[in-house]
């Protein structure tokens, strides 16, 4: 009579199998020094992209009062590009950085 159960694994999935239901087997390296790494250069780098886009809304709502609306987003467009390229870049990294999880110590 034939089973109509998949077959057992074997090999790596048969070591993951066995690693995912008893941690206390758990033989990987979770890398959280470069991990942590990682996100220290993501943060300069969008600290570096926050200081750049605060001096391009600065330098181009000069002579606008504080209560002015924003630019339009056709005119940060039109202005050489660099300010809507920086937002571009801004959201980028964003979406990379706010995938990691947050860690307490």
């Amino acid at each position: 009579m034939e089973s109509n159960l998949p077959p057992l694994p074997v090999g790596n999935h048969h070591l993951a199998t066995q690693i995912a239901y008893d941690s206390t087997l758990s033989i990987h390296r979770s890398f959280s020094i470069l991990n942590t790494l990682n996100l220290l250069y993501l943060q300069t780098e969008l600290a570096s992209l926050e200081d750049r886009l605060l001096r391009l809304e600065n330098r181009a709502n000069r002579g606008l009062n504080e209560y002015s609306l924003p630019r339009s987003w056709r005119a940060m467009r039109s202005e050489n590009g660099e300010m809507w390229t920086t937002v571009m870049e801004v959201r980028k990294l964003l979406k990379v950085y706010s995938k990691f999880p947050v860690q307490r110590c």
